[in-house]
């Protein structure tokens, strides 16, 4: 979030996906681009009316003061830390989180409809604010919303992937066309198996440049 150079940004999370575990590697990938699903996935829906109610009940503040400092930052994430920072209710029990956990729960958030709904989703959002550190929170409640502002774009996390693990920007892109997840492709890289990169039912495919074929018999074979 602190440099605008993209090659710094690049070298930044080639460094992070480079540490990363495989386990890990799909999540940590996604949620530096702010996604909780791959695209053409699953929408989380939050609102930041929503997002701003879980802030309220998090660190006890009143409604009036969460709106006031969300006026002044334009951000959910810099009122969620801002509260985080000057919390008027503690947990009794100090939990760290985890990067599965905090999947975990937004992965949830969909799901959830019906009546009482949005009571759910509060406590869910709820469970990740209460423990989270004031800067947690702010990318907590960030990607809660899809708007994460650390000015990463596919292109960005697309070269990442591919100077953390030796590999040619062109094959990274063209393992994304086939797979349409990122963090698959990561760890395609990572093991040396983007080659095996193949279409999916149920995945979308992402437009490529088309050639010109002589027929439907080339078409076929190819």
């Amino acid at each position: 979030e602190a440099t605008t150079k993209k090659l710094e940004k690049r070298d930044i999370l080639a460094r992070l996906y480079k540490e990363t575990a495989n386990e890990l590697l799909p999540i940590i990938v996604l949620l530096s681009q702010g996604m909780v699903f791959p695209k053409g996935g699953k929408e989380l829906g939050i609102a930041t009316n929503l997002m701003l109610a879980a802030i309220e009940k998090s660190y006890g503040a009143s409604a009036k003061d969460v709106e006031n400092i969300f006026k002044k930052t334009g951000d959910v994430g810099l009122t969620a830390e801002h509260f985080a920072k000057n919390r008027k209710q503690h947990s009794l029990v100090r939990r760290e989180l985890t990067v599965q956990h905090v999947m975990e729960n937004l992965q949830r958030l969909p799901d959830i409809v019906g009546k009482g709904s949005q009571e759910k989703k509060l406590s869910l959002l709820q469970e990740l604010l209460v423990y989270a550190m004031p800067e947690e929170a702010k990318y907590i409640a960030r990607t809660a919303v899809e708007t994460l502002r650390i000015g990463v774009a596919e292109g960005v996390v697309n070269d990442a992937i591919a100077h953390a693990f030796d590999k040619e920007p062109k094959l990274v892109e063209k393992s994304y066309a086939y797979v349409g997840d990122y963090g698959e492709v990561a760890v395609l890289a990572k093991e040396n198996k983007l080659t095996t990169s193949h279409l999916k039912v149920g995945s979308p495919v992402r437009p490529m440049l088309a050639d010109r074929s002589k027929g439907l018999d080339e078409v076929f074979e190819r």
